[in-house]
Formats: C-alpha cells, structure tokens, sequence
C-alpha cells in the first residue's frame, strides 16, 4: 500500500511487474467495496497462539504495559480485540474509509480530531489510527506526523508487508526497525507461494525473505500455516495460476 499513482474511476488490476501496488490503488478498493483480504472476525491464526506468546515473550508484563502498532491496519477487527483486552494500539493506513468503518462498527468513541491532525484517537487515548502513508509515520520526527509513543512492543503485521513491491520492502524493514522497541515481537501473517506461478498480489513471503530483508539482528521463525487453496477462494486462486497458497504466521524477535 505503499507508492504513489494518479487515481482512475476503478481499481486496475495489479501485478508486481507493473508497480501498480500502491497507496491510490488500494485506497480505490476501499471505496470500491473490494476489500476480500478484510477478516470481519480477527485473524483466526493470530489468536490460535497469541496467549501463548505473549505469555512466552512479556512473563513479568500485562496487557497494560504493552504498546500494539498495526502496519497498513484497514478496519482489521484484531485491533479492537487488542484494545478490549488492554493494549494500547497503534494503527496506520493510509485510506480514510477504513479508519471511520473501524470506529463506527466497533462503537467506540473518539476525542474531537485537530483539524491538521492525521491521527483519530479514542476517548480513553488507548486506541489511535493515523491516517497518510506509512513511510511518513516515526517516532520523535517533530510533525504532524509524528507517532504517539517512542516504540512499541509488539507489531501485528497481517498483509502488511505482503503488500509491499519488492523494490520498497528493504525500506519498509528499516522503516519498521525505527519503531520498535529492544525487546520487541513482531508477529506476521503472509501468503506463501510460488511465484514463478503468480506474481501476486499479494506477494509471497517466505522466512528467508524475512531474514533477508530485516537483517541478522532478527531470528524469525515459522509458527504455524494454512492451506487457502480450500473452501470457496479455491477456485478464484487456481484461476491465477496457482498451484499451492498458504497462509504463514510468523514470529521475529531480536537475536
């Protein structure tokens, strides 16, 4: 969702080849209604094991102690059952709708928003989405655009990064790496396929394209999968070509 391109009355449809996964782009599929990657129920993965993890990587912490930042967030649902369990989140997308959906489904209230402000915050400041391109969103910068807190404990990245071109995901790492505090998890669900079949979107990413792009700072490790070629997307993906498509959650943290 990153990149920029002049908006047309419909979404055309992408390939990485053409660059045409970009911020106008998936905006225009907001407001077309064509948003299927939405999960209206949460990432069933992602709650599978996050107790676990969270008790594995944070023993001494609650919930109240941790600062949730959600990448390229849309209306995901795993944000508000993040905030009704006590996190404090942070998410960034880059298209309107999305934002206002977020807030009027889930029937929280927001604080008055500053007219030059990008961010739409909760009543108790416990949930906060800003709104803009990603890249300009970091802690510390002294503008409108500046993050709400210095870093943040654990990052939910679901679709995120699988939306990135590949010539911008070494800069979405770096990026990502600004924000993070010393003993972060990062937890990232994305599709897994053979791109000689499909050249997405979204873009497959494997472990190594992790490692690659994070660096050796990070052990990432693969925690779990799911088979998407089933169910009624199976037929919609064999007609891309596709042979075999999973669905891999993730795990990084510092060395």
């Amino acid at each position: 969702m990153v990149g920029k391109m002049a908006a047309t009355s419909s979404p055309k449809e992408p390939s990485a080849d053409d660059n045409t996964l970009t911020l106008d782009y998936w905006a225009e599929r907001w407001e077309s209604g064509s948003s299927g990657w939405h999960e209206a129920d949460g990432c069933q993965l992602l709650w599978k094991h996050f107790k676990q993890l969270f008790k594995d990587n944070f023993p001494t912490k609650s919930a109240e102690d941790i600062r949730v930042f959600v990448p390229l967030c849309g209306k995901a649902k795993d944000m508000y059952m993040f905030y009704k369990l006590g996190f404090t989140v942070v998410g960034i997308e880059y298209a309107a709708q999305p934002i206002r959906e977020f807030f009027e489904e889930n029937g929280i209230s927001v604080t008055e928003k500053k007219a030059d402000s990008p961010f739409t915050t909760s009543q108790d400041g416990r949930l906060i989405l800003g709104q803009g391109d990603l890249f300009n969103f970091l802690p510390n910068s002294g503008n409108a655009y500046e993050l709400p807190f210095p870093c943040y404990d654990i990052v939910w990245d679901r679709g995120s990064f699988e939306a990135i071109n590949d010539e911008l995901r070494q800069k979405y790492a770096d990026h990502m790496w600004k924000i993070l505090a010393k003993d972060f998890l990062y937890i990232i669900q994305a599709c897994f396929y053979d791109r000689r079949e499909y050249k997405g979107p979204p873009l497959s990413a494997s472990q190594s394209d992790l490692e690659n792009y994070f660096g050796k700072d990070v052990c990432v490790s693969e925690i779990d999968e799911t088979d998407m070629m089933v169910g009624s997307r199976e037929e919609f993906w064999k007609g891309q070509g596709l042979t075999k498509l999973f669905a891999k959650l993730y795990v990084m943290k510092r060395h």
